[in-house]
């Protein structure tokens, strides 16, 4: 009957509309879950001030939506407070924001910075109880050398200590890195050290920071291999898989490059008017490269020069 047909119908569409209700509620909850699974966190070591790479890295993360930690020197610890105190991010679709900034001596403070420091940050910052914030990404932008002594001049002290600083402490990083429990993400974590030119060509007055350089892009070679090849045993024993790389920059106009680099300026005016592009390069260049190499999930191993092709050419005389 026309009134059976009717009930029938009514029955359909509640149970339709049931149906409807009960997936979008658990859609927008699992895809709430899913927002906050994504939120991603990026450890930029080693900034100085507004010029230096690092604090360009702390900018693009935040744009891409990473929240970042940042190391520093002490004697930056004021520029650093000043610059994260001014600092507004409302251009990325997740709130991003600065976690915190640590002082880090490379050389005595990696095993405090990994075991206490940053996982008491990570688990104090969230915007909700179920907070499980890890780390994604770390960039690397440490080096010294004494650049006022020769090779001809150079003792073990200072050669060691440029060894240290520059190469020795990516090592220690992911070394520390990796013995702290539940700081690095599952999915596998991306490891970016700054390098230049001077690695692999004689450059004067580099001096020390020379074979510190190459050694730092040996390391990125063999961490590569070391820290990513045995998948299986790291996922078993709780350790993520790592990219390793290095991005060589152009000379860039830093509070440790003018003031360390012997005639700075006419080392990047030499460099600018030779290489292919014609142009020195910038910060934020060098930053987004970093960014797009920390999420290539198949790039790892590698020097990628970033410094307008200069490498690539023999300058005219």
């Amino acid at each position: 009957s026309m009134l059976a047909i009717r009930k029938i119908t009514k029955s359909i569409s509640v149970h339709s509309s049931w149906r409807y209700l009960h997936h979008a509620f658990f859609s927008v909850g699992s895809g709430s879950c899913d927002a906050r699974r994504q939120e991603k966190v990026a450890l930029v070591m080693g900034v100085a001030n507004q010029k230096s790479i690092a604090w360009a890295c702390v900018q693009t993360f935040l744009t891409k939506g990473y929240h970042v930690i940042i190391t520093h020197q002490e004697r930056y610890n004021d520029k650093v407070q000043s610059l994260v105190s001014s600092h507004t991010d409302g251009r990325s679709a997740i709130k991003a924001q600065i976690l915190g900034h640590l002082k880090c001596d490379v050389q005595k403070d990696l095993p405090l910075l990994f075991s206490e420091q940053i996982p008491h940050i990570l688990s104090n910052t969230g915007n909700d109880a179920d907070s499980d914030l890890s780390i994604d990404v770390i960039v690397h932008c440490i080096a010294y050398g004494n650049l006022q002594v020769s090779l001809k001049e150079a003792n073990w002290d200072t050669f060691s200590q440029a060894q240290h600083v520059s190469a020795f402490s990516f090592l220690e990083t992911a070394q520390c890195a990796v013995q702290a429990p539940g700081i690095l993400s599952s999915t596998g974590v991306s490891l970016t050290a700054l390098s230049y030119l001077g690695a692999s060509r004689a450059l004067y007055p580099y001096h020390v920071m020379g074979p510190a350089k190459a050694s730092l892009e040996a390391l990125v070679r063999g961490m590569a291999l070391e820290f990513g090849r045995e998948v299986e045993t790291n996922v078993r024993l709780g350790h993520p898989q790592f990219r390793v790389n290095a991005i060589s920059a152009g000379p860039i106009a830093t509070l440790s490059a003018r003031g360390g680099i012997e005639d700075f300026r006419t080392l990047q005016r030499t460099v600018s008017q030779n290489s292919p592009l014609g142009r020195s390069v910038r910060a934020e260049e060098v930053a987004q490269t970093i960014a797009w190499v920390s999420e290539s999930s198949a790039i790892t191993g590698q020097t990628i020069y970033v410094d307008g092709g200069y490498s690539s050419i023999v300058p005219t005389i």
